[in-house]
C-alpha cells in the first residue's frame, strides 16, 4: 500500500479516520500540525565500530509523536537504540544523544568469548567463536508473535541474536544462583563499560528521602548556584529514574504521589537555566504521563 500523501512510499503510519501515510509524510504532517520544524538534514546510516573492532551499522529514523519525538537506531539483526525528546526540544540534541547512547552501550558487552580449543557445553557459537555469559548482562528480547518456530523468539545480545533455547542452555553454567531480572525501557540509559547493576530502595520514602536531601545539599533557599547546575542536573535525574524503578516494582500509586512531590520542589527553584528546570519536569512527565490520565 502507497502513501495517502505523496503516493510513491510505502505505509507505515496508519492514522485513524485521518490517513495512511509514509513515514516522512507522517512526520511533515505531525510537524505542521505542531508547528515545528523537522530536522530533515540527517544521515539516516551510522557506522559503529566497537572496542573489539567489529562494525555495527545502524539505520536511523526519527517518529514525531504529538507529544514526544523518538529516534530509533536499528542494526539488522542486532542492536536497537530509541531516545525520547520533547517536539519541541532540540532535535539535533536528541540525534547526538542517540549517538552517544549507541557508543555507551557498546562499550558493555554481556558475552564472554572462550577458547575454541576446548568446547563447553554451556556456550553458543557465533560467527565461529564460543560465547558464554557473564554474571551481570543486558540484553533486547525479541519475539515474533506469528511464526510458529520457538526459535524466532530470543533475546539479542552484544549485538546477536540468542534464541530462548540457546539462552535456558547458557544459563546452566550458573546452575545453583539466583537470578534477579529487570525489565527497562527501550529509551532508558543502556548499562555502559564498567557499569553494573546494585538494589536500590525505591520505596515512596526512600526515594523522597533521596531526593529531598539533594536538595537541601545544593539548593541555597530555593536558588541553585550556577557552579552547582551539573551535580544539580546529574543527582536530579538519577531521583527522576527512581520513578521508572518504582512503576516497573508496581507501586504506581506511590510514584504518582512521588511525581508531584518531585514536581511542585522543582518548580520553585530558581536559577539562571530555566531550561534546566523545563528538562527535568518533561523527564518526571514522559516516565508518568499515564499515571495521570484519570484527570
Amino acid at each position: 500500500m502507497k502513501c495517502d500523501r505523496c503516493k510513491k512510499n510505502d505505509v507505515r503510519i496508519i492514522m485513524q479516520g485521518i490517513g495512511n501515510y509514509c513515514l516522512d509524510c507522517s512526520n511533515e504532517i505531525m510537524a505542521e500540525e505542531l508547528g515545528i520544524d523537522l530536522l530533515k538534514e540527517f544521515n539516516n546510516q551510522l557506522t559503529v565500530i566497537d572496542e573489539l573492532g567489529k562494525e555495527h551499522v545502524f539505520e536511523i529514523k526519527n517518529y514525531l509523536m504529538p507529544h514526544l519525538s523518538k529516534w530509533l537506531a536499528v542494526e539488522e539483526g542486532g542492536y536497537v537504540f530509541e531516545v525520547l525528546v520533547g517536539t519541541h526540544d532540540s532535535q539535533q540534541s536528541g540525534l547526538e544523544a542517540l549517538k552517544a547512547k549507541i557508543v555507551k552501550a557498546l562499550s558493555y558487552k554481556s558475552l564472554r568469548a572462550s577458547d575454541n580449543r576446548h568446547f563447553i557445553e554451556s556456550n553458543i557459537i557465533v560467527d565461529d567463536q564460543q560465547y558464554g555469559l557473564k554474571s551481570i548482562g543486558t540484553g533486547t528480547i525479541y519475539a515474533d508473535a506469528f511464526s510458529g518456530d520457538a526459535d524466532d523468539c530470543g533475546i539479542v545480545i552484544d549485538g546477536k541474536y540468542v534464541s530462548f533455547s540457546d539462552f535456558g542452555r547458557m544459563t546452566s553454567a550458573f546452575e545453583g544462583f539466583v537470578l534477579e531480572y529487570q525489565f527497562r525501557d527501550a529509551a532508558d540509559e543502556p548499562l555502559g563499560k564498567n557499569m553494573a547493576l546494585k538494589k536500590v530502595d525505591v520505596s515512596k520514602e526512600a526515594v523522597i528521602f533521596r531526593f529531598d536531601r539533594y536538595q537541601r545539599w545544593l539548593l541555597i533557599d530555593d536558588e541553585l548556584p550556577r557552579e552547582n547546575e551539573n551535580e544539580y542536573l546529574q543527582v536530579m535525574k538519577e531521583c527522576i529514574d527512581d520513578l521508572d524503578l518504582m512503576i516497573m516494582a508496581d507501586f504506581r500509586d506511590e510514584c504518582r504521589q512521588v511525581a508531584e512531590h518531585m514536581k511542585s520542589k522543582l518548580e520553585k527553584v530558581e536559577t539562571e537555566s530555566s531550561v534546566l528546570i523545563i528538562r527535568l519536569l518533561d523527564e518526571i512527565d514522559r516516565i508518568t504521563w499515564f499515571l495521570f490520565m484519570d484527570e
